[in-house]
């Protein structure tokens, strides 16, 4: 994705949230998942958003799922939040880029 497009929708959607846009705070996340491993993350209050395609990584969260294996699938989820799980479906390590976007009123 575009990172002016980025910026813009990070910054909209704060503001649809009831958010401050100045307050909030954006994390670039760099994470490093070991062949088939996972990890979970508590964003309450946060969105986390996914910079780049990833395959043989699967993300879900409330939101809904990403999984680019997963060739049923309606639509692939960028933007996730509340308890966040990601996980390598590979016997590969993968790196998977997000930004963390932590809300403040």
């Amino acid at each position: 994705m575009d990172a002016t497009l980025l910026k813009e929708l990070i910054a909209q959607r704060i503001a649809e949230k009831g958010y401050s846009v100045q307050k909030s705070q954006i994390v670039y996340r760099d994470i490093v998942l070991p062949a088939r491993a996972s990890k979970a993350f508590n964003a309450y209050n946060q969105l986390w958003m996914l910079i780049d395609d990833v395959q043989g990584i699967k993300i879900e969260s409330s939101y809904g799922m990403y999984n680019l294996s997963n060739i049923v699938a309606d639509e692939q989820q960028h933007e996730h939040t509340d308890q966040i799980t990601i996980e390598n479906l590979t016997s590969q390590a993968k790196q998977v880029k997000m930004y963390q976007i932590i809300l403040k009123k």
